[in-house]
């Protein structure tokens, strides 16, 4: 309902300022022909009783005044509330009905002035008896609408007329004799005026107690019609909840403050297999609750809603036939002013299908990490058996390259070791890739030389370049910070690897590599660009140029050999790092790979006083334990240290080298890990225990996964080498653990040490 069309508003534009002048307009043209006929019979009256000269006058100036008023009454009236313009309209009225009552008063006074002298015995008498009469009774007729006119009009006339019947008591200027009962005509027409205002005032009384009245009933009649709009809606609305519960695909119930079923809906049948005349009148529990069914759950969800809290659970119930099934329970408690229960509606899901789809999610979960601990230690299997023959191979053939050989021979040998390395290195990437699809990459951070880092990742690349005929550039300003903290070892993997592509795809000019460091707070950013002089990228390549064995095309494959994983991998590791490589190229013109790092601010080390290690030191007379049960690999040792005086002793398992650990008291152990009986990890953990002066323990292995170094440092063990391994890298290793402990700790104490006063973070990492 509008407020145009509201009842109220009604009433107040009705009894308005401008609503009641428009009503009293109403009556004014309505009764104009009332009006004309009353005045044409008494103005006739006159012309019959004495002369027709005066009163046709008098006649047109009452008509003329009323019309004008009439008039404006009737435009008045034709024109909308909202339209007027109230100060200007109360103007006009006053104006307008002024003229009207003199127009009136004016003639009356001219009749009762030329036509009621008369003489008597020679006297004059003035005799106004009708015109006052007459201008009472219009005054009467103003009084009945005295309510009508908020200006008011009415009061207006009445007062007009009541100067005029003055006048005509005081006479014309001739009137020389006055009658006895001039003063009961002044007191009649003060009683007169007197009884015209009390009338006036019982008027108004009864119109405000009508309007009140009035006003009361419309309120009356619009709390009806909003409590009727409102039930109306109400209707609607349970009428279209009542549908949306009585066709909904969830099960719908209400139940009462004693959670007995009073309502259910034709899902509840559907999805329980209980009619709506088995449900009423029992407990959702009697009925759904099976065995299974998490009762503590059930109990909680009740002691929720008694207290007001809507409550949501699944719960695993069971339908008629016993068949089991999963519902998802949503329970809203309806509660009375006094915060008492009185209903509860409940909706049910069956999420059957959703259990069962989760739990084959949950199988293959289980199936995705059983298979990737499957590829997992398929991986740690061949890693192990590839490398442990590979390690043969490529220490005999450096074995090999030392002896007499010609020329044919030497080459021979060469393209081995070539060859062998390449294995190798396709052995690392594909590891690499794997261990870092099976988990995330696990990062060593340490304070770590920069320079240092860089200069020893580009060391082994040099004869790379100088085999093609081009040049290699480490380009490292003053300004980039010498020390920062980050995993160096990862660092320099990526460094390999992208100026190692860089090297194999560039056949003259040259490669150089720039760095750039940026120190924020504790936050620095590096980044390297290693920009070469080759074939450069297709547009087309650069946006799978990271993706995994992804090369130009298959004659770039041919031509420059790999398996496109290094650049994979090194982007996974910028990724951990908080960075990322990006390529800028052209075919034809070269390329350059950008790598960007976020790092922490490093802190210079200071090496522990009195420490100087010295590479020449010899390993005359110490005393190391080879325990390794490939025959092939315990040869190689032998080879690689037949010249360097160590003292050796070999076991060919686990069990082996604890015994001999008891018997030599070595100072090193190079300790294999897969052995059979007791492997290495199991030796070293007894080895720990035995009441010996304890020695350094190298894992020698081929299994070269980061959770294998770490099992090896929790088992006890000081160092870790994977294999293959140099003869140059095991004997500065053995070197340097030498070096260390003769500086620690002085000879006649060397072998009442322990291992872990012995480790660095060099070799914890």
């Amino acid at each position: 309902m509008t407020d145009a069309t509201c009842p109220v508003a009604k009433h107040d534009k009705r009894y308005s300022a401008l609503g009641l002048l428009q009503r009293y307009a109403g009556h004014k043209v309505t009764h104009l022909k009332t009006r004309i006929l009353f005045t044409s019979g008494w103005c006739l009256f006159f012309i019959y009783q004495t002369t027709i000269e005066i009163a046709p006058f008098c006649f047109a100036l009452i008509v003329a005044g009323d019309l004008i008023e009439t008039f404006y009454m009737k435009r008045l009236l034709n024109t909308r509330i909202e339209a007027l313009d109230e100060a200007r309209v109360k103007r006009m009225s006053l104006l307008l009905g002024l003229v009207d009552s003199i127009c009136y008063a004016t003639a009356v006074a001219i009749l009762a002035y030329f036509c009621t002298v008369s003489l008597v015995d020679h006297h004059v008498h003035w005799e106004p008896i009708f015109a006052m009469y007459l201008l009472m009774g219009v005054s009467v007729a103003y009084v009945m609408f005295f309510h009508l006119n908020p200006i008011p009009i009415a009061m207006r006339a009445m007062v007009n007329f009541a100067v005029a019947m003055g006048i005509m008591l005081v006479g014309p200027p001739d009137v020389l004799v006055r009658t006895s009962d001039h003063p009961l005509e002044i007191g009649g027409l003060v009683l007169f005026g007197l009884v015209t205002i009390w009338q006036a005032r019982l008027m108004m009384a009864r119109h405000e107690r009508r309007r009140k009245t009035e006003l009361k009933l419309v309120n009356q009649q619009r709390e009806l019609q909003d409590a009727y709009t409102q039930m109306h809606a109400q209707q609607i609305e349970a009428r279209r909840l009542a549908l949306v519960a009585e066709s909904a695909n969830d099960s719908v119930m209400i139940v009462d403050n004693e959670f007995n079923i009073t309502w259910v809906n034709e899902s509840f049948s559907r999805v329980t297999g209980f009619s709506a005349q088995e449900a009423i009148g029992h407990r959702p529990g009697n009925l759904l609750n099976c065995p299974e069914t998490d009762m503590t759950a059930v109990a909680e969800m009740n002691a929720k809603l008694l207290s007001g809290e809507t409550v949501r659970a699944v719960l695993l119930s069971q339908r008629k036939d016993g068949q089991r099934i999963w519902l998802e329970v949503s329970q809203v408690p309806m509660v009375n002013a006094q915060g008492q229960l009185e209903s509860v509606i409940s909706v049910e899901r069956d999420i059957t299908a959703a259990k069962e789809h989760e739990a084959e999610l949950e199988c293959a979960r289980k199936a995705a990490e059983d298979g990737a601990r499957s590829k997992a230690e398929f991986l740690a299997i061949m890693s192990h058996e590839i490398r442990t023959p590979l390690n043969g191979v490529i220490g005999m053939t450096q074995l090999l390259e030392h002896t007499r050989l010609d020329d044919d021979q030497r080459n021979y040998a060469e393209t081995i070791h070539s060859s062998a390395r390449s294995l190798l290195a396709l052995i690392n990437d594909i590891l690499d890739l794997s261990k870092m699809e099976a988990r995330d990459v696990t990062l060593t951070p340490i304070n770590f030389d920069v320079r240092r880092c860089f200069e020893t990742g580009m060391a082994i690349l040099p004869p790379l370049a100088e085999e093609k005929g081009i040049s290699l550039t480490l380009n490292i300003p003053e300004e980039v910070p010498r020390y920062l903290c980050g995993d160096d070892r990862r660092i320099t993997q990526i460094l390999m690897n992208v100026v190692g592509n860089a090297i194999k795809f560039t056949g003259e000019g040259g490669v150089r590599v720039d760095v750039e460091s940026v120190v924020e707070n504790d936050t620095a950013h590096l980044s390297f660009a290693v920009t070469d002089t080759g074939i450069g990228v297709p547009l087309d390549v650069q946006e799978r140029i990271f993706e995994r064995f992804s090369q130009a095309d298959a004659a770039t494959s041919r031509r420059f050999g790999g398996t496109g994983l290094g650049l994979t991998i090194s982007q996974r590791l910028a990724h951990a790092m908080g960075g990322e490589i990006t390529l800028t190229s052209e075919p034809g013109q070269g390329s350059c790979f950008t790598t960007k790092l976020v790092l922490a601010a490093g802190e210079e080390e200071v090496p522990a006083e009195g420490i100087e290690p010295n590479p020449q030191v010899a390993l005359t007379d110490v005393r190391i334990l080879v325990a390794e049960d490939n025959q092939v690999n315990r040869v190689l040792v032998q080879k690689f240290l037949k010249d360097s005086g160590a003292k050796l002793g070999f076991a060919v398992d686990g069990e082996q080298a604890i015994d001999m650990a008891k018997a030599l008291e070595p100072e090193i152990i190079l300790m294999d890990l897969s052995m059979p009986n007791v492997n290495g990890l199991q030796a070293t953990r007894a080895i720990r225990e035995l009441n010996i002066p304890q020695p350094h323990i190298v894992a020698l292995t081929a299994n070269a996964f980061e959770e294998d170094r770490a099992a090896c440092f929790e088992a006890g063990m000081d160092d870790f080498l994977s294999k293959p391994v140099s003869r140059k890298a095991l004997l500065a290793n053995l070197q340097d653990v030498i070096t260390q402990r003769r500086i620690e700790t002085p000879a006649h104490s060397l072998y009442d040490a322990t291992d872990a006063s012995l480790r660095t973070e060099r070799n914890s990492r």
